[in-house]
């Protein structure tokens, strides 16, 4: 031990800290006179600020949590805002003192709304047609009440017109007086860029309108599994309370998920009501057996038509060659069209067009130099018997496909019946 140092067993113990209890900080109700903006909150405890829509603790401060508050940058934004008079959120809204004024202009908005549905056209188109309606009316005061721009036409297609067109039909199916309870019913995926869509879509029969066809919902899905797609379709179901057990069929595309044999959409389906039926789309099984023949044929036609667009869709001088040699040969000028493989039937009309302008692509693809491969195997053959040969195969899908094309829009009405199938 050095010098000066005091043995352990002599230094005096620490002595024990009180801390003394501190009392939280309660609202007072004469700080609603000093701070105009807040009201008491949710508990004793804390502040409602009524320009932010929040409430604070001050159980700390108290009148300093208050003041701390006042300076925050977004309360002071808000401030700003609800100081000038033509910030007001009350100017966006309509004066009610004259009722049926604001009857009449609310009727026309409606009637704007469910003409621009009826024909398909886009929320922007009465975003601008509207400031025109507004020039262009003789009554210039109910023109002046029109503000129905993109945001508001959405809002009143998916809030007013969509609920209230899915309730009618629904009621209609819980009334077995007016219709059967009975209905089939439809859904497939729909891809908008990264986002997928499922339309749900049901088909009844109406003694007094004949078949109808309704979209009952349209929800949207990350997930394409037969287990989420089951589990849309019952919600949809639920959410309308409409009993599973009155779907009288399925209809979708043939892919696994909807009709495998072990786990698909219509098992699972089927586990909930055993009396469903499978109703294949047949416009799909069209389009998968003009696929079929194309495959076994000793062209292939539809790489050929799809080589010859892109080789004319990516250059406007080669598309101009091609002009002259129509002109030529005493042919009408017809644009080439383009094959899009994922969409139905569309090969049948590319492959018509590319037979009218046969004669001027011969010609054409003879004249230039270093023609592609595939397209110099199909135009550029020596011997006349196999030069032939391609046209006759195009001739030959031609006819296939316009008569199944006339039975793909057959099966597209509106009003088909079972028993037309």
């Amino acid at each position: 031990m050095f010098e000066g140092e005091e043995s352990p067993s002599k230094t005096p113990p620490r002595k024990k800290l009180k801390f003394q209890a501190k009392h939280n900080q309660i609202y007072l109700k004469k700080w609603g006179d000093m701070f105009s903006l807040v009201k008491p909150g949710p508990d004793e405890n804390r502040a409602f600020c009524t320009l932010c829509r929040k409430d604070f603790s001050i159980s700390h401060g108290g009148q300093s949590d208050l003041r701390q508050h006042a300076q925050y940058k977004g309360h002071k934004i808000k401030e700003k805002c609800n100081s000038g008079s033509s910030n007001k959120l009350s100017k966006y809204f309509a004066n009610l003192n004259n009722n049926e004024e604001y009857d009449n202009s609310t009727a026309v908005e409606l009637g704007l709304v469910y003409h621009a549905v009826k024909h398909n056209l886009s929320y922007s188109s009465l975003d601008c047609g509207n400031k025109l309606v507004s020039h262009i009316f003789s009554d210039p005061a109910m023109a002046s009440k029109l503000s129905c721009g993109r945001t508001k036409v959405e809002m009143i297609v998916k809030y007013v017109l969509a609920p209230k067109s899915v309730n009618d039909f629904v009621a209609v199916l819980r009334c077995p007086e007016n219709t059967s309870k009975f209905f089939s019913l439809a859904t497939n995926a729909s891809n908008r860029s990264n986002r997928k869509m499922f339309p749900v879509c049901i088909r009844y029969f109406d003694p007094l309108k004949g078949v109808q066809n309704k979209l009952l919902d349209f929800v949207e899905s990350a997930e394409e599994t037969s287990m989420a797609i089951t589990g849309l379709v019952l919600q949809s179901l639920e959410k309308h309370n409409l009993d599973v057990n009155t779907v009288s069929s399925y209809c979708a595309d043939t892919a696994n998920a909807n009709y495998g044999k072990t786990h698909s959409l219509y098992q699972l389906l089927r586990s909930k009501n055993p009396n469903l039926l499978k109703a294949n789309c047949s416009n799909h099984i069209i389009h998968n057996t003009i696929k079929f023949v194309i495959d076994r044929l000793d062209v292939d036609v539809e790489t050929v038509v799809l080589k010859i667009c892109n080789h004319f869709s990516v250059s406007a001088k080669r598309r101009e060659e091609l002009k002259p040699f129509s002109e030529f040969l005493n042919l009408e000028w017809t644009e080439i069209m383009r094959h899009v493989p994922t969409r139905w039937l569309s090969l049948t009309p590319a492959i018509s067009r590319l037979l009218q302008n046969w004669e001027a692509m011969t010609s054409y693809f003879n004249s230039i130099p270093n023609c592609p491969k595939l397209l110099s195997n199909i135009f550029m053959k020596d011997d006349p018997e196999e030069a032939v040969l391609p046209e006759i195969y195009f001739n030959f899908l031609s006819n296939i496909g316009s008569q199944l094309k006339m039975v793909g829009k057959t099966l597209e009405r509106s009003d088909l019946s079972a028993l037309e199938t």
